[in-house]
């Protein structure tokens, strides 16, 4: 069991042959130097052994006894429900059940492709619906105060054309509801041209026009006359580097991280939010659902509806907190 003790601790070597008998732990074996061959990543392999050393013990648990090959033939749909219900239990989430499931369906696969083992159930499991994470906005107040923090940093002096860039992104990515990537793909021409909207590739290559706001507007022209990369040359990226190449998400992350710490303000507040808030806010000021799908560039309807419930949850907790009812003393009652 050579591959089994490299890429598992001792502990772990050993858990296998209390769940299984010598000949799937051989055929486990087998496979892992198969993972192995195909050079999947070290992480990849070590979760999926996770994954099928957990389901081996549950299988040893609910069938009390060791697991053999001929017990993999003949599991129903039920059995690998209830494992995934018992990892539920366990407060385990629905994307890591998601990846349980995967693991559990890539062995059997390979149990078929080695006349070893045969189980159609397997891939007649429904997978786990993920919930999807709702997005967290940030208040109109907390972006005010990244706003004018950047604008104090321009007035002391510090790196002008480079918090000039950073406020014009931020501004562009809350006024226009732009992803990061869209943001920063565009050239000063761009700018230049646009009027009171702007010209944006999005995914697919789909263009879509946004609004350009006049101040948001002025911002990226202060930047463009600023910044000795854009001045002169219009074809060069709006948003540059230091070094006049263009800027990268990952420094726009950050930049935003570093204000946001000295704010105090939740680690939740990035670039990204900067769009969910565009759209909550327009929402919550009656902009119309199916205009903000075409401003954020959503295919589906379905994409824009979750600001539908953002904007429900905001109003139920204000309604929580000021309605007079929910004032009164329950004592009384």
């Amino acid at each position: 069991m050579s591959i089994i003790k490299k890429d598992l601790s001792e502990n772990a070597a050993n858990l296998i042959r209390n769940y299984a008998d010598d000949n799937l732990c051989q055929a486990f074996e087998t496979y892992l130097l198969e993972l192995k061959q195909k050079n999947l990543a070290d992480n990849s392999i070590i979760a999926y052994q996770g994954d099928l050393l957990q389901f081996f013990e549950f299988l040893m648990n609910y069938a009390g006894g060791k697991i053999a090959l001929d017990n993999l033939n003949h599991l129903k749909i039920r059995d690998f429900r209830s494992f995934l219900a018992h990892k539920k239990q366990q407060s385990v989430s629905a994307t890591s059940l998601v990846r349980f499931l995967s693991s559990i369906r890539s062995f059997f696969e390979f149990l078929e492709r080695h006349d070893l083992a045969k189980n159609a159930m397997v891939q007649m499991v429904q997978n786990p619906k993920k919930q999807k994470k709702l997005p967290r906005p940030a208040s109109e107040k907390d972006i005010t105060a990244i706003f004018d923090m950047v604008k104090q940093n321009q007035t002391n002096g510090e790196n002008v054309w480079e918090n000039c860039r950073d406020l014009a992104l931020f501004m562009l990515l809350y006024g226009s509801g732009l992803r990061i990537s869209e943001a920063l793909n565009l050239q000063v021409s761009d700018v230049l041209t646009a009027t009171d909207s702007l010209s944006i590739i999005g995914k697919g290559s789909k263009q879509r026009f946004v609004p350009l706001l006049p101040i948001v507007k002025d911002m990226l022209n202060r930047l463009i006359q600023s910044c000795i990369f854009t001045k002169n040359d219009d074809s060069a990226p709006l948003f540059c580097g230091k070094k006049g190449n263009r800027l990268s998400a990952r420094m726009a992350q950050l930049k935003l991280a570093a204000i946001r710490k000295k704010l105090h303000l939740s680690d939740d507040l990035t670039p990204h939010a900067l769009r969910h808030s565009f759209a909550t806010h327009l929402l919550a000021q009656g902009g119309n659902l199916r205009q903000i799908q075409e401003l954020l560039g959503h295919e589906s309807i379905k994409a824009t509806q979750i600001y539908t419930q953002l904007a429900i949850d905001d109003m139920m907790q204000e309604y929580q907190h000021t309605h007079p009812r929910q004032r009164v003393d329950i004592k009384n009652n």
